[in-house]
């Protein structure tokens, strides 16, 4: 760790930041060009007492990890169906097939219940029906609900259910049906039809656009929470995406980037160019810090809920909060397949070099993912942004540089550049800024790392 980890020169601004704490202040020139030009090996002797003069401490606060025992497994993507309707260009799940061309067996359905509430020490669960296309094994879906209402009551715990789908089966009685047990629907959904018919096609042949786009707007008259993933090529389609999203009536959407997966390496590497990104959450940035000065508390609100990093990384400083991981994968999440093997999370399934487990109970280990993997190599380790993102996704990890513990140089360029920009809004609040993002409870919607 350099004096790099610490000192960044932002806008017109010296900024010091502590990742230890999660905070960050403005400090004078002169100390900027004394740490900037200062060399020395011990770089904690040469910050922490400039640190001290504006009220900052970098020492690491105590870190307390889970035992794997102890830690009650609470959310289970089922898969219910490893076969797909739709042949998205993107797919990491071969085809929505991962490997394995089938349809879960009740049997082994009704397994993976049971499973999961001997995992959750008595805890609600939350089972989220997910493909491939769930949809086309919708009784079984059907009969899982009904399965686990029945072992919640015996155990006199509580279920929620959730469900990932492409939207091409929304039927009537599919709808009513999501919307008779409190469904949280996600309809995976890429916006403009040029963009959704070239990225999400039919299989077989033609676009999805307009059956995706009617379903869904029938779906929100029944559910209005419902939310939608878009995954974009280009970061560049944010703003359309978006927009044609919100027109349809999602009032909560998820955009994700991706460049290729380990099966799909795409010739048009534009998504690598993060640009736009950043212009967008530079902009942001300054957007939120004008609002927060104004007080307009209907702006802030709204801000929350921006789709975008920024908000998520200024809360961490607001909070003073540190993220360990990207995700709750592999630790209080799984995946299930159709077979009833048991995997960190549902991009990895069908990979069985990281199966961890089976629903027959014989076999479950975890342990690979519950020491942190920013602790577990170098980059992470002296990276000012390593509490923000948690270490970025293991699937995202492992696609690019075959293990889920290194990630992907660009992708962390982003994110560091993002906690600057988070960095210098937190320092430019004053008491009187602090005590009124306190009074509205500023907390965004958006909780993960998902560009």
């Amino acid at each position: 760790m350099n004096n790099a980890s610490f000192i960044h020169h932002i806008k017109d601004k010296y900024c010091l930041i502590s990742p230890e704490q999660s905070s960050s202040v403005f400090i004078s020139e002169a100390h900027w060009k004394m740490l900037h030009d200062n060399h020395a090996d011990d770089v904690m002797e040469q910050v922490e007492p400039v640190a001290s003069c504006y009220g900052l401490s970098l020492k690491r606060k105590s870190i307390h990890y889970v035992d794997t025992a102890a830690m009650p497994v609470t959310g289970a993507a089922i898969f219910v169906a490893q076969q797909c309707n739709m042949d998205c260009i993107y797919c990491y799940g071969k085809g929505g097939e991962y490997g394995a061309p089938s349809m879960m067996e009740a049997a082994v359905l009704r397994k993976s219940i049971e499973w999961l509430f001997s995992q959750s020490q008595g805890r609600e669960v939350k089972i989220t029906f997910f493909g491939g296309e769930p949809l086309m094994n919708f009784e079984a879906i059907r009969n899982a609900v009904e399965y686990g209402r029945k072992i919640a009551a015996e155990k006199k715990s509580a279920i929620r259910y959730g469900i990932v789908t492409n939207g091409l089966l929304l039927r009537d009685d599919i709808i009513r049906f999501l919307h008779e047990n409190n469904f949280e629907t996600l309809v995976s959904f890429d916006g403009p039809e040029e963009i959704q018919n070239r990225q999400r096609p039919i299989k077989g042949g033609g676009g999805s656009y307009h059956i995706v786009a009617n379903n869904a707007a029938r779906l929100l008259e029944s559910l209005p929470e419902s939310s939608c993933k878009a995954t974009l090529l280009n970061p560049g389609d944010k703003a359309r995406a978006i927009t044609e999203i919100q027109r349809i009536g999602f009032k909560t959407s998820n955009i994700m980037y991706t460049l290729a997966t380990p099966d799909h390496d795409f010739e048009d590497k534009t998504a690598q160019d993060y640009t736009p990104i950043l212009i967008e959450e530079s902009e942001f940035g300054n957007q939120l810090l004008a609002i927060i000065k104004k007080r307009d508390s209907d702006a802030v609100k709204k801000a929350q809920m921006k789709n975008s990093i920024v908000p998520l990384f200024f809360w961490r400083f607001l909070s003073n909060t540190k993220a360990f991981y990207p995700c709750g994968a592999g630790r209080s999440e799984v995946a299930i397949s159709t077979n009833g093997d048991i995997y960190p999370c549902h991009r990895f399934v069908g990979n069985t070099r990281f199966r961890i487990g089976h629903v027959d109970g014989h076999t479950f280990d975890r342990s690979t993912y519950v020491y942190p993997a920013i602790h577990r190599n170098n980059a992470c380790r002296s990276c000012f942004a390593r509490y923000f993102c948690g270490g970025i996704c293991y699937y995202e990890n492992y696609a690019f540089n075959s293990d889920v513990y290194s990630p992907l140089s660009e992708k962390c360029a982003m994110i560091q550049h993002i906690v600057l920009i988070a960095a210098y809004v937190y320092a430019s609040l004053d008491a009187a800024d602090l005590a009124f993002l306190a009074d509205i409870h500023f907390r965004p919607t958006n909780r993960g790392v998902d560009a």
